[in-house]
């Protein structure tokens, strides 16, 4: 049976995920014995959407029955001068099926060379994604580089680390992707999983790790992703910022990749601006990773302006993923944790160092060559709606090829469930060149 892609499947498709299995089931089917290849691509078949028959293994990952080693994310000594170069990689069981639908693909974590926003070489981890089944699609199967939502500053809340563990939520956008048929990276971003200072929300390190998480997915010899794989971007949230980042650094720092454009839903384009909104919110407890990542980047200490319970909580954060965190400090004033009862955005416009680093971050002064999709809630709780329209009007302005689309008026989480429909069908259009018209003006 040939299943083909229509804005109404796509709809359905993404609908059947969520029921599935809200997001996914973090548990272990049946594997490939370890040394075991993966079947070959047949001339001909189904595309990726297709559950295995009962009684059947499943094909979710090829596995080495263990989880990645810690030495796999130590740095090296000399960090390759080139960016995008694969330092290292190792297959992995990554756990990317729902309950009722298995996910016909194989995994590796692999570790990359790319570039600080300072501009000195550094390393990136993250993991690759590829369909066992034949792509049924126009030309070369597409390679989509996907950047992940926010995940907390602890070592295991890496991307990576937390496919193996069964407890990553972007494996829902993953499955979607791959059942799509599509070829799938995911950056961990500078510093996640590695020794590393965190980049949280850091504009050229996270642009550039999405960049090059595409440069390095085809030197992993998996099947179908080549240097000429057609090249997607694809982010929410913080995702959302790397992805429209990345967009607009992509024909000056990676001219040579393929991309035919991209999605970037719920962005952070205006930190000023999401600070105001996000600080006396529940959500505003991911204000203490950006006070770890942005102080680093304006090579100051945040601790300076925290008190005692502002310390505990800031160095709690820093070790942490971002449910805890949200679980332990959701309902905590943060100006009940600075020394000056300041709040967040005061701190920011009162400290030099901050004002200009937290304006350096802005997305929206660059201008994609590509199209792009912008998805946004107007009554997303995280991310202030306006920040986005702005973002929207410069690129525009600029000339820009922008289709913009407004999600139901429901709050962050659950926006980024319904605009993934939307995603897929705006990359679909460009997989078979008839891209969706700009909305601009």
């Amino acid at each position: 049976m040939r299943i083909t892609a229509s804005r109404t499947t796509l709809y359905a498709g993404s609908l059947a995920l969520l029921l599935a299995g809200t997001l996914f089931v973090p548990a272990v089917g049946a594997h490939a014995a370890p040394g075991t290849a993966p079947p070959a691509d047949p001339p001909s078949g189904p595309p990726a959407a297709v559950a295995p028959k009962p009684g059947e293994a499943s094909l979710d990952a090829r596995s080495l029955a263990r989880e990645v080693d810690r030495s796999f994310y130590e740095v090296p000594t000399p960090i390759p001068a080139t960016p995008g170069r694969l330092i290292r990689q190792q297959p992995i069981d990554a756990k990317l099926y729902t309950e009722n639908l298995r996910v016909p693909a194989q995994a590796e974590v692999i570790m990359y060379s790319s570039t600080s926003t300072d501009g000195t070489p550094t390393v990136v981890t993250g993991t690759v994604f590829t369909p066992w089944n034949a792509y049924s699609g126009t030309g070369e199967r597409p390679l989509v580089t996907l950047a992940p939502g926010t995940q907390g500053l602890g070592a295991d809340c890496a991307p990576s680390r937390q496919f193996v563990a069964g407890t990553e939520y972007e494996a829902f956008q993953v499955t979607a992707l791959l059942l799509a048929g599509y070829s799938v990276v995911v950056t961990d971003y500078e510093g996640m999983g590695t020794t590393l200072d965190a980049t949280y929300l850091a504009r050229v390190s996270q642009a550039n790790a999405v960049l090059d998480a595409a440069r390095a997915a085809p030197q992993t010899g998996l099947p179908s992703i080549s240097a000429t794989s057609p090249v997607m971007l694809y982010g929410y949230s913080q995702g959302g910022g790397a992805s429209a980042a990345a967009a607009e650094r992509a024909a000056a720092y990676a001219p040579e990749l393929p991309i035919l454009g991209g999605y970037a839903g719920g962005v952070p384009a205006n930190l000023h601006a999401v600070a105001g909104y996000v600080q006396e919110r529940p959500a505003g407890s991911i204000l203490l990773f950006a006070l770890t990542s942005i102080g680093d980047l304006a090579g100051i200490s945040a601790d300076n302006y925290l008190n005692a319970a502002g310390l505990e909580a800031r160095a709690w954060a820093a070790d942490n993923c971002v449910s805890p965190t949200s679980d332990r400090y959701g309902t905590t004033p943060l100006r009940s944790l600075t020394t000056s009862g300041e709040s967040v955005t005061e701190l920011i416009d009162r400290v030099p160092e901050y004002s200009r680093v937290i304006d350096e971050q802005t997305i929206g002064r660059g201008t994609p060559t590509f199209p792009m999709l912008i998805g946004q809630s107007p009554a997303d709780d995280i991310i202030p709606a306006g920040q986005s329209a702005d973002l929207v009007s410069q690129w525009c302005s600029r000339g820009a090829p922008i289709t913009s689309v407004q999600a139901p008026a429901v709050g962050h989480g659950v926006a980024a469930a319904m605009l993934v429909p939307d995603a897929l069908w705006f990359l679909h259009k460009l997989v078979e060149h008839h891209p969706a018209p700009s909305t601009c003006g």
